[in-house]
């Protein structure tokens, strides 16, 4: 077993906590983006219509 650097774990830890807080961060900024992009992509299909029956092949 080795000796535990209490201090040292304690900085890791927080440089850790840190770390997870910045990458949740970053995942709710892409839920958030890829939420508007779907948006978007359903008012495109809307106005051309592909949704439809009788207008072809589907674009996306």
């Amino acid at each position: 077993m080795s000796v535990l650097n209490i201090p040292d774990k304690q900085k890791q830890d927080d440089k850790d906590r840190k770390k997870l807080a910045r990458v949740r961060e970053i995942i709710n900024e892409y839920h958030h983006a890829l939420a508007g992009l779907y948006e978007a992509e359903r008012e495109i299909i809307n106005r051309l219509g592909v949704n439809k029956p009788g207008n072809g092949p589907e674009v996306a």
